[in-house]
């Protein structure tokens, strides 16, 4: 069977997500996902528990405003207290996807912290081969997967 979500991230944990990169034309990034979580409310979702989804494409149409933030390197002073030397870098729109898809393909993956909502944009930070920071909006957001892998990561958790 196949499952389709249109403009409801809300209805995913993306949490310890896996993220590769798939294609990016015309505005429009699809990202391959592994260990996305739905929320048991969630129409697509049956079970009375959130449930983790094998691997879901997902495509990103119309991308605008994006920025990509080289990570810093901090250290505690003398004080205590975090500081870094480091220059802030911000890359922004076209340079900034680039950054991003480049970071998902030094790996071939890069496993997701958060997703979230912040202000007008969605702020992804995960790890790859260093700290991954990328903000963009984006007009439409299309999740599509074939099977479920049993419950979140954090309900079996629970009960165990």
């Amino acid at each position: 069977m196949k499952y389709v979500s249109i403009n409801q991230l809300h209805d995913f944990e993306f949490h310890d997500s896996v993220w590769s990169f798939v294609s990016w034309e015309n505005d429009n990034l699809t990202v391959k996902i592994r260990m996305l979580n739905i929320h048991k409310d969630a129409v697509q979702n049956g079970s009375a528990e959130d449930m983790e989804i094998k691997e879901v494409t997902v495509t990103f149409t119309g991308i605008k405003h994006a920025t990509y933030t080289l990570p810093r390197t901090w250290y505690k002073d003398e004080k205590g207290n975090s500081v870094t030397n480091d220059p802030l870098v911000v890359y922004e729109n076209g340079e900034a996807v680039e950054r991003f898809i480049d970071a998902l393909k030094q790996e071939d993956l890069a496993e997701c912290m958060f997703f979230d909502k912040k202000d007008e944009k969605y702020e992804f930070g995960g790890i790859g081969r260093e700290w991954i920071s990328f903000e963009f909006d984006f007009a439409g957001v299309t999740v599509e997967w074939d099977e479920f892998d049993g419950k979140a990561w954090y309900v079996r958790e629970r009960k165990q």
